[in-house]
């Protein structure tokens, strides 16, 4: 057998495969469950952050860090705000 007809065999079992599969729900939920299992296998690991039942609201506030800044008004009237560690000298060497 030629390999482009062997290639064109295989491009018709593949095609009609596909088709099965994508009328079938039952053989797309196996695949799905396979490949989820082997991410499972390959990636799972203890998780690092705890399920809890309930929590609190979250707010703006609570996501802003609380910071010294050093704010900079010109003559001019312009604004320019800056982290109070981003003013500090380099140590020498650096």
């Amino acid at each position: 057998m030629s390999a482009i007809r062997s290639s064109r065999i295989i491009k018709i079992f593949s095609h009609r495969r596909f088709k099965e599969i994508l009328a079938s729900e039952r053989l797309v939920l196996n695949i799905i469950k396979d490949e989820l299992a082997g991410y499972r296998d390959q990636f799972g690991d203890q998780r690092y952050t705890e399920i809890v039942e309930e929590t609190k609201e979250i707010t703006i506030e609570d996501m802003i860090v609380e910071e010294d800044m050093v704010v900079t008004i010109s003559k001019q009237r312009l604004y320019q705000a800056q982290s109070h560690h981003s003013l500090q000298k380099p140590a020498p060497g650096r």
